[in-house]
């Protein structure tokens, strides 16, 4: 039998911590809306984000744009809401060829890294 705990843990890619500004842009209705907050875990498949003045719903598509310095534009990469707690949001990255782990990969610090369990992948 599979223990709960520790298939919680378990993550496919190494997941990093930290505290990025985050702009989310979504569509509502036929109308784009945009929601601020902070991303506060990376990973290459995906991030994981607090949005205190939205409600998004379980598998809708979004822009997320990242700022990575304060001098740069704001990389801008596609993504799905995958689950929803509270204010905190986790969102895949729907971009191909690892394209979203290529141009984040500045947050990808040995340091940072969380403390998960990796499998595959």
């Amino acid at each position: 039998m599979t223990n709960p705990a520790a298939a919680r843990t378990q993550r496919r890619f190494l997941r990093y911590r930290c505290n990025q500004r985050l702009c989310v842009r979504y569509r509502l209705d036929g109308q784009e809306f945009i929601a601020y907050g902070r991303c506060n875990i990376v990973g290459r498949g995906g991030i994981g984000a607090q949005l205190p003045a939205v409600e998004l719903e379980i598998g809708q598509v979004v822009s997320l744009e990242i700022a990575l310095s304060t001098s740069a534009a704001p990389t801008v990469l596609k993504a799905q809401v995958k689950n929803r707690q509270g204010l905190n949001y986790s969102f895949q990255f729907l971009e191909a060829d690892g394209r979203a782990a290529a141009q984040l990969q500045v947050l990808f610090k040995p340091e940072a890294v969380a403390a998960y369990t990796v499998t595959g992948g």
